[in-house]
């Protein structure tokens, strides 16, 4: 299984689990819990830089098995994709994770804007409660 797969869950849990930890730190007014969640959205960004690398990583790998495969098939004197992979369309299949590409940089960019905000109140919200959540729901 690629790492890609593996890694992408990480980051996905650590940034939800960081709102919920201030949501709730906010409303039982626990600095444990902003704690939690900073240190979460910490993770979660790190994680998620870990994944669009692999991502970008994997989406080369891709492009070149169906270079690859369209060579095979041209050398056999078939057409690529219709030689055994009825139905598929590489190209379709790059537009998609080209827009998963751009959704995955969309929300790294929103979450790291947040930790940059958190590092410059040294992990706090500081007062800015409504504003964090709002850019947090973008996130997500």
């Amino acid at each position: 299984m690629p790492i890609h797969n593996m890694l992408v869950h990480f980051p996905i849990a650590l940034l939800l689990v960081s709102v919920v930890f201030d949501v709730l730190g906010a409303l039982r007014r626990d600095e444990k819990l902003h704690f939690a969640g900073y240190y979460s959205l910490i993770g979660g960004v790190a994680g998620a830089a870990l994944a669009v690398v692999s991502g970008f990583l994997q989406a080369a790998e891709m492009q070149a098995r169906f270079a690859r495969l369209r060579e095979a098939a041209l050398t056999a004197g078939a057409n690529f994709p219709a030689a055994g992979f009825p139905g598929f369309d590489p190209t379709r299949v790059l537009q998609e994770v080209s827009v998963h590409r751009l959704l995955a940089l969309a929300a790294l960019a929103v979450f790291l804007v947040l930790l940059l905000w958190r590092v410059s109140q040294k992990g706090a919200i500081a007062g800015r409660l409504g504003s964090y959540l709002a850019v947090a729901l973008l996130g997500i």
